[in-house]
């Protein structure tokens, strides 16, 4: 990778290196160093090149696990599609019979079948509102990007579908 550089001075007149394309180095006996990595948002902005440009690598966007845990944060590329946003799944997997993989896979059979024009366009649940038509219209715009759902890995997902339907 070539470095485009330029010179700074700082405070004690010194010039010091600096990689446009990131961030400044440091020297330290002669030797350039790196002095931080690439944020989340510049890396995923790097991930995520138009697919037209001549050696850029699209990345596969994934399901990811939404956790509620200390520390947990979204993906730059991620989109929130668990029961909480629009894109979620008005079909709950406790109400489904079997083991939990059974359930899960429940529970998105009827998803898949909702978006597929079975049921009300509107489903409502306590405060929430799912409208089958808003979800199909807004496809497009989960297109490469990372989907969070709090669903454990290896489970079925409804985010796995919305994943395929919005990439295909």
């Amino acid at each position: 990778m070539t470095a485009n550089t330029e010179h700074r001075t700082g405070a004690s007149g010194e010039q010091s290196p600096v990689n446009s394309e990131q961030r400044p180095f440091t020297q330290a006996s002669g030797t350039e160093h790196r002095t931080a990595t690439l944020t989340p948002t510049e890396h995923s902005a790097r991930a995520h090149r138009s697919p037209g440009r001549a050696g850029s690598q699209q990345r596969t966007p994934v399901r990811v696990q939404r956790r509620r845990v200390r520390g947990w944060r979204r993906p730059a590329t991620g989109v929130i599609v668990d029961r909480t946003s629009r894109f979620g799944n008005p079909h709950t997997v406790g109400n489904q019979p079997g083991s939990p993989t059974e359930q899960h896979a429940a529970a998105v059979r009827r998803y898949v079948q909702w978006l597929d024009g079975e049921g009300p366009d509107v489903i409502e649940q306590r405060s929430r509102r799912f409208d089958r038509r808003w979800v199909l219209a807004h496809l497009p715009n989960l297109r490469g990007r990372d989907l969070c759902c709090p669903c454990e890995p290896g489970l079925p997902c409804h985010a796995d579908v919305l994943l395929h339907r919005a990439n295909a």
